[in-house]
């Protein structure tokens, strides 16, 4: 019964994620990572994409640009609300998350020399 949720198990109405306020009613979602992880994700209507990742990152620790959110299929980009995506109280969100790209000297324009023999 660990990854049961139900209105039981589920947390209070009120939690809003980060970014501008947002407008609307509320919405409730539950988000599951490919790793299994699941909660409940209380924001409004009326945030963008990205305050919801910015929500999503006080739940699990991971920053909204390592996130990608998707919705019955379709990625939800940042610059939407979760209206104008069609996202509707009740939905299940997938959280695909990234690894940070690496910086530093492994990315180069100049051609690596030639071995010697």
């Amino acid at each position: 019964a660990a990854n049961r949720y139900d209105a039981e198990t589920a947390p209070a109405m009120g939690s809003v994620g980060g970014g501008s306020p947002a407008t609307g009613a509320p919405l409730r979602l539950q988000v599951q990572s490919l790793e299994g992880v699941r909660f409940w994700l209380d924001i409004q209507i009326g945030s963008t994409v990205e305050a919801a990742k910015w929500a999503v990152h006080k739940r699990c620790g991971v920053g909204p640009v390592l996130q990608t959110l998707i919705c019955r299929g379709r990625i939800l980009q940042d610059e939407l609300t979760m209206e104008e995506c069609g996202v509707a109280p009740g939905d299940f969100l997938v959280l695909v998350t990234s690894r940070p790209r690496a910086t530093g000297s492994m990315t180069t324009s100049t051609p690596l020399p030639s071995p010697l023999y």
